[in-house]
């Protein structure tokens, strides 16, 4: 059951990876405003997956995690360029 849960949050994770990739301005609004939090619990998804054995965290909701991490990182540098 836990499994499934983060399945679900690893579809979450993908969904926000399209909407930002779509909109950078947009999803950096929507995610320093209406979520400031993620990257606590993108940090923590992604060190359970990495220190964690295969029964603790679902690879796809690591994969998910890691992706979304970056292209966050990657929209941050491309929006303080764009300003």
């Amino acid at each position: 059951m836990l499994k499934h849960f983060q399945e679900m949050r690893g579809i979450g994770y993908s969904i926000i990876n399209m909407l930002q990739i779509g909109n950078a301005k947009l999803s950096f609004d929507m995610l320093s405003k209406t979520y400031p939090s993620l990257l606590d619990h993108l940090r923590q998804d992604i060190d359970s997956g990495i220190t964690a054995s295969d029964v603790d965290i679902s690879p796809e909701l690591f994969h998910e995690a890691y992706e979304l991490l970056f292209n966050l990182i990657n929209i941050k540098e491309l929006y303080s360029l764009c300003l």
